[in-house]
């Protein structure tokens, strides 16, 4: 039980330092205090709901519609640094959420369909902390190798280019979420896979 909760904890630790650090790498107004206690909130609320474990249709469980919400969540924090322009706020939210939770879900998908289940369910925390380290350590090699500068996103003429971006982050948001979840269904397994894939190959 205490191992359980240590690892729970130090799975949590990783996913808030995550969103921190890539946060830092992209981000010129980059707040680490604020997006550190952003993170731990959203991560604390996420654990009261999977605590109470309220259950909605087909199985769909309030915690995993919670998660959806993390651009959401991300829009303060963005809006709080640069008010003048909400589509770089909006950029940034769904980047940040597909550059962390795109790449983790891809691996955790591909892995597991590879692994099995069985494995993965003996092994979840565990396995989710590799998952969350492998993916920390991938996103961090790629933003140093493609050296993302978004700032010229800011002038008025990237302001057309910039809203089909955003539509395109906003269907990978989706593609990849359905993914997750019909991946979890046996029979369905290969097909979210496959879908992980060519999200993860857009990003």
């Amino acid at each position: 039980m205490i191992q359980s909760l240590v690892l729970s904890f130090l799975l949590g630790g990783i996913i808030v330092l995550t969103f921190a650090l890539v946060d830092e790498k992209i981000y010129q107004e980059h707040q680490f205090s604020f997006i550190f206690l952003l993170s731990t909130f959203v991560l604390l609320f996420e654990s009261l709901l999977v605590f109470l474990d309220v259950t909605l249709v087909s199985n769909i469980r309030l915690s995993d519609l919670n998660m959806l919400l993390w651009p959401v969540y991300l829009y303060p924090y963005y809006h709080y640094a640069n008010r003048m322009n909400y589509l770089c706020t909006i950029f940034y939210s769904f980047f940040t959420y597909l550059a962390v939770e795109g790449t983790a879900t891809f691996l955790t998908i591909i892995v597991s369909s590879v692994l099995g289940d069985a494995f993965v369910a003996a092994h979840s925390i565990v396995y989710n902390i590799c998952i969350r380290l492998v993916s920390l350590g991938i996103i961090l090699k790629l933003i140093d190798l493609f050296e993302f500068d978004f700032t010229p996103f800011y002038e008025k003429e990237f302001e057309k280019y910039l809203k089909r971006v955003i539509c395109v982050y906003f269907t990978i948001f989706v593609v990849i979420n359905f993914a997750l979840w019909i991946s979890e269904q046996a029979q369905f397994k290969n097909f979210g896979s496959m879908l992980a894939t060519i999200c993860f190959s857009f990003l």
